[in-house]
Parts: C-alpha cells; sequence; structure tokens
C-alpha cells in the first residue's frame, strides 16, 4: 500500500522509463525505511509486484490520493479504507475504478 502510494504521487514527474525507475526505487526506500528493513527485504517481502508491474504500463491509485486522511474514525493510520480499496482495485486490474488512473 505505501508503494503503491509513492508511486502515485510521482505520476507526474515520471514521463520516462529512467525517471520511472527511479520513483520505483524511491518506493521501495521508502517502504524499506518505514518498516525498518533493507530494501531487498522490502521489495521481495512486503511489496506486491504487480504495484511495479501495474505502474509500468501507467496505472497507479492516483485517483484516491484526494481521499488520503478523509476517514471517519479519529486516530487511525490516514492510508487505510479508500486508500486500500485503492490498492486492491489496482492489484486486481480493476480499470472500472475511479481509484485507478491511466497516467501513461
Amino acid at each position: 500500500m505505501l508503494a503503491a502510494v509513492a508511486l502515485a504521487v510521482s505520476v507526474n514527474v515520471s514521463k520516462t522509463k529512467t525517471a520511472r525507475k527511479r520513483a520505483m526505487s524511491r518506493a521501495v526506500q521508502e517502504v524499506a525505511e518505514y518498516l525498518g528493513n533493507t530494501p531487498a527485504i522490502a521489495r521481495s517481502s512486503y511489496i506486491d509486484s504487480r504495484v511495479f508491474d501495474r505502474y509500468g504500463t501507467g496505472w497507479t491509485i492516483a485517483g484516491a490520493l484526494d481521499e488520503l486522511g478523509l476517514e471517519d474514525e479519529y486516530g487511525g493510520p490516514a492510508f487505510q479504507g479508500p486508500i486500500e480499496e485503492a490498492v486492491l482495485d489496482l492489484l486486481e486490474n480493476k480499470k472500472s475504478s475511479d481509484a485507478v488512473e491511466k497516467t501513461a
């Protein structure tokens, strides 16, 4: 989920293949730092490879970013709820979801 958010945020700057690779590397490093693991462990154990596959073809959860932090329950993590649903839609390749957007 964290990697999907990181990649969705980077869509405006990742127009080239090299920029997309840098964005994926940065997302892995952010997830690793957040979880207290190495990037290799984060990528192999915690990040679903379909997130990168979809990103590589231009699909992200950018449509759900406006809902980040709008959960009803005070004190809950800001990425749950609509963001989780968007990631599930992305992983299931539901292109009809409002949260899943083709960016490239």
